[in-house]
Order: structure tokens, then sequence, then C-alpha cells
């Protein structure tokens, strides 16, 4: 089974995390707030609130053995920050929110392997889903 982390845990944080609990992986879910994590505590394998922007924190808790993370925080030092730390534990595949195109640019060279946008990912499925024709 797949062992993966998600690490922001406000509404994209909680959608994707509960979406990959229901397709079977173990997801480990990361916040400072503690209300955030009470609620995802609730659906996830393990729920911990701490700054996931201390690199020894997250060797501590394991983070080097996870195969995927996402880092679903719109703050971007923070991100580039955990994105940099969780590459050098050895996490194969990091994935980062970003806010805007150049963001996205700098998490990949910071230590990103993927980016993501979610409200420019959201309006192609959108529009996607509207412009095919038709059966």
């Amino acid at each position: 089974m797949k062992r993966v982390a998600v690490i922001g845990l406000g509404r994209f944080g909680q959608h994707l995390a509960r979406k990959l609990v229901e397709a079977g992986l173990e997801v480990l879910a990361i916040d400072r707030e503690d209300r955030c994590v009470a609620v995802a505590s609730s659906f996830v394998s393990l729920a911990l609130a701490m700054d996931a922007t201390d690199r020894e924190l997250l060797a501590r808790e394991g983070l080097g053995r996870v195969d995927i993370a996402y880092i679903t925080l719109r703050d971007f030092r923070s991100a580039a920050l955990i994105a940099s730390a969780l590459k050098e534990l050895g996490v194969a595949l990091v994935i980062a929110r970003a806010v805007s195109t150049e963001e996205a640019r700098l998490l990949r060279r910071l230590g990103a392997d993927e980016t993501v946008l979610p409200e420019v990912a959201f309006a192609e499925q959108l529009a996607e889903r509207f412009c095919r024709p038709r059966e």
C-alpha cells in the first residue's frame, strides 16, 4: 500500500486527504493548527500537529518513508522549505500547490517534482467538460 503525506489541511488539503483515503492509500496528515488536525484525525491513518518547515521534525516523524508528499499550503516560503526538506529526506515524489506559474517554476527548482495550480486545473477541467461535443 502506498503511504502518502498531505501537508496543509485547509479545505484543499482536507479534500485531497479524504479522496486519497477513499482510494485506499495510507495517509499521514500534517498541519500547524490543532483544529485542522482534529478533523483529519477522524479519517486518516495518522494526523500530526506540527511545523512541517522544521526538517528535523519531518525526519523524526518518518516523512522520508512516504512514497508521495502533497504540499497543499498557499504560503510559498513554507512550501519551498518543506519541498526542499522532503527531497533531502528521500521522498520520491513531492507535489506542491502553487498560486502562480512563477511560484510553480520556483517550487520545481527548489525540490518539488510536480506542481499544481488548483484554479487553473479546475478551469481546464470545466472547459474540457463543457466544450466536448455531446453524443
